[in-house]
């Protein structure tokens, strides 16, 4: 039972689970923080900026218009 609510949360099945609720038509140009939104509708991403862990992005095949960026540290907020 536990496992079945950690996939649910995780932001793959998230964003997977928003993209097809709202039906999204036309040429997409992608800022992803993450791969998810590239694997749930690869067809339609014609350009983007895709930041990902490092590591986390090998073995993908992305569009060739589409910049990977692999984030070596972790990136804090600025306190304002």
């Amino acid at each position: 039972m536990g496992g079945i609510a950690i996939r649910k949360s995780l932001p793959g099945a998230a964003v997977r689970k928003f993209l097809l609720e709202h039906k999204l038509s036309g040429k997409i140009l992608l800022l992803s923080v993450g791969k998810a939104a590239y694997e749930v509708l690869p067809s339609q991403i014609f350009e983007g900026i895709i930041l990902t862990k490092y590591g986390h992005s090998s073995g993908k095949k992305f569009p060739k218009r589409t910049t990977r960026t692999p984030l070596s540290k972790t990136i804090t907020p600025t306190k304002f």
